[in-house]
């Protein structure tokens, strides 16, 4: 078994059920795997011109003005992730992206991710609305030199998703080769350091998924975004921009330190959108043309803080067949329940996973509710190789209720 993570990160275990506060196994069938960044960074620019609705982004660190993606296969890059920010953006695709702050990044590990995020915000223009910026810098009133998620995950439209070790810097464009020099990589000026004008070699690895698993690792973001926004570490934050500037511009000398975050007025105006934590099917038998109300109860899974989940409402009418999403968050050691609850004509039916659930109505017609928690068939994890998204770490984390370990 082998574990894509770090201090504070997502990883991705393989047919098995230990490790820490993690969402329940899922299929895993096509999972892939990238030595070194080259093939990794290929991949994510082919799902950027893809993609449709949502980006995902949770890095450690991140180059955005760094030429880093080829838009030609073989050639030397040419683009940034600005750029690709910037097409997706303009194309109607909301890009989230979600970093981290903490009491020493600015000063001291000269991240200034904070300059780096307006100057994105910027380039997007009159299209920053469908941009999504934020640093987390810790769920506590007082901020901390320690709060450090080395997160490196990315999703796409919350069907595909990648976790391990790359960023989107500097030498994690490599090949597994490491061949130097290599006109494919980063360009640097060559000096001592650099004798070959390019990076020196990087050897680290990238997962890919797919389905129930990709929506997962979505789902890491969604819950961190809501819960920073109602935590007092957002609230210590906002209250404390115009004294963090001036003194990490007198006192620490940080680049650009002073420089207007207008990024930082919209954090938690928009949230992304709560993810399917399951699917129901139901049908009515009988030619009626009879109409139904079926209140499905939603499960109560979210993270501390966070609003509740809200009940579904589904309305058919007798001969239909219908799939209904339910919607909602789910913190990290709570797990989708087996069991869900429905109402129709004020008669509670309880729906078991694996186990069609009927329902008989007055006039005779029979109602038919199946569920599918993360939507998946009993069968569909039968032989099947397993994976479990899991959260390692030694903070409180993101509302769970427990310390993550």
């Amino acid at each position: 078994m082998r574990q894509l993570a770090a201090w504070l990160a997502i990883g991705i275990f393989l047919n098995t059920g230990g490790g820490g506060d993690a969402f329940s196994p899922v299929p895993c069938e096509d999972l892939k795997t990238f030595d070194c960044g080259y093939d990794f960074f290929r991949d994510v620019y082919e799902h950027f011109q893809t993609v449709e609705h949502e980006v995902i982004i949770m890095p450690f660190f991140l180059r955005p003005r760094l030429k880093i993606f080829s838009s030609v296969v073989g050639q030397e890059p040419d683009l940034t992730l600005t750029d690709l920010v910037v097409q997706a953006v303009k194309r109607g695709v909301d890009v989230w992206i979600l970093g981290w702050d903490n009491a020493a990044s600015e000063k001291f590990l000269g991240t200034q991710q904070d300059h780096e995020y307006e100057l994105m915000f910027e380039a997007a223009g009159q299209d920053a609305q469908h941009l999504h910026l934020m640093l987390d810098t810790g769920r506590d009133l007082v901020a901390t030199a320690y709060y450090l998620p080395h997160i490196k995950s990315y999703a796409f439209d919350r069907k595909v998703a990648y976790v391990g070790g790359i960023d989107f810097v500097e030498n994690r464009l490599d090949t597994p080769q490491h061949l130097r020099p290599d006109p494919r990589l980063v360009k640097v000026e060559q000096d001592d350091r650099h004798p070959t004008a390019n990076e020196k070699p990087w050897q680290d690895a990238m997962v890919k998924v797919t389905g129930a698993v990709a929506n997962q690792v979505s789902m890491i973001l969604i819950e961190r975004w809501w819960t920073y926004c109602t935590s007092e570490g957002f609230s210590r934050a906002q209250a404390m921009r115009p004294v963090s500037a001036l003194l990490d511009s007198t006192l620490w000398h940080v680049k650009d330190s002073m420089h207007v975050s207008h990024w930082k007025d919209s954090q938690c105006e928009n949230r992304p959108e709560a993810a399917v934590l399951g699917l129901v099917n139901l049908q009515v038998s009988g030619t009626s043309l009879t109409e139904y109300k079926v209140y499905i109860q939603a499960p109560q899974v979210q993270s501390q803080g966070l609003p509740a989940n809200v009940n579904k409402l589904q309305v058919l009418k007798s001969g239909q067949t219908v799939q209904a999403n339910v919607t909602g968050f789910q913190a990290l050691d709570k797990t989708v329940p087996k069991k869900i609850s429905i109402t129709v004509n004020l008669q509670n039916l309880l729906v078991e996973w694996g186990k069609k659930a009927e329902l008989k109505m007055p006039n005779g017609e029979v109602l038919t509710a199946e569920w599918l928690p993360e939507g998946l068939q009993p069968e569909d994890s039968e032989g099947k190789q397993m994976c479990k998204v899991t959260l390692s770490g030694s903070q409180m984390w993101m509302g769970t209720q427990s310390v993550v370990k």
